[in-house]
């Protein structure tokens, strides 16, 4: 039987100009589409799939944000999701909002857009701006995996592909990490296999090294990858940003 989808995410991370840029399409054009969905739910007598709105916050588009909570609210959207940029690029290093220690302006800002919002009546869902110590996985907390189009099993969206992110502006280039493939084992043997249960097992206890407040990171060769930390776990999530709720993702 088929299952009908519980949740819909649209990516809205600037308003007209600046979201054709960034998506090469019109935001019209969303927004009808999120329309049509509200409308068929109402026929219907539905109340799923519940609509989100997701806005990934720099210093490019944080004049937007205060208008996105508008939108929402015009498009009768309950819940929209704020995450912090993950720069990739050189270019896009210096443009995150976030720190590691307490910065009264952006608290400000923010504290300005829940108010904002709960008078909406949208929900915000907001990331941490500084430094915490607690870490929590939503992946491995909500017993999720990421399966690539290749059939490869890996713990999560970072380390499922190849690329390079800047963590308070040091690079570091991520590794795609698989724990075994579809196409040669079915997905319960990769699950409970031995290793997939040790680094679920670790994540959930904290029992990885933190590179983000580590004295000795300026020197240390680990921070350069995410292929092993400097326990001997592979991969490192020594320096997710995810864990630490800088970046949100559901």
């Amino acid at each position: 039987m088929a299952q009908n989808a519980r949740r819909i995410v649209f990516s809205v991370d600037g308003l007209e100009e600046r979201f054709y840029k960034i998506m090469g399409a019109s935001l019209e054009q969303v927004c009808s589409t999120i329309r049509q969905i509200q409308k068929i739910k109402e026929q219907c007598g539905r109340t799923t799939p519940e609509i989100y709105i997701q806005f990934v916050l720099s210093a490019d588009n944080r004049e937007d944000l205060p208008k996105v909570v508008d939108l929402a609210a015009a498009l009768r959207i309950k819940t929209l999701i704020v995450s912090n940029l993950i720069p990739m690029t050189q270019e896009d290093k210096d443009k995150i909002l976030y720190s590691r220690y307490k910065d009264d302006e952006i608290r400000n800002y923010m504290d300005n857009i829940c108010r904002k919002s709960l008078i909406k009546g949208v929900q915000p869902l907001l990331p941490n701006w500084e430094l915490k110590t607690e870490r929590k996985c939503s992946f491995v907390e909500s017993d999720s995996i990421y399966v690539c189009a290749s059939g490869e099993v890996s713990p999560c969206h970072r380390l499922s592909h190849r690329y390079d992110e800047y963590v308070f502006g040091r690079r570091k280039k991520v590794q795609p990490y698989s724990f075994g493939s579809i196409n040669n084992q079915n997905l319960q043997e990769i699950w409970n296999s031995k290793a997939y249960i040790g680094f679920r097992d670790l994540v959930l206890c904290s029992r990885y090294p933190s590179c983000i407040d580590c004295d000795y990171s300026d020197g240390c060769d680990y921070v350069r990858s995410s292929e092993m930390d400097c326990n001997g776990n592979a991969p490192a999530c020594a320096d997710c940003l995810w864990s630490r709720r800088i970046a949100i993702c559901i």
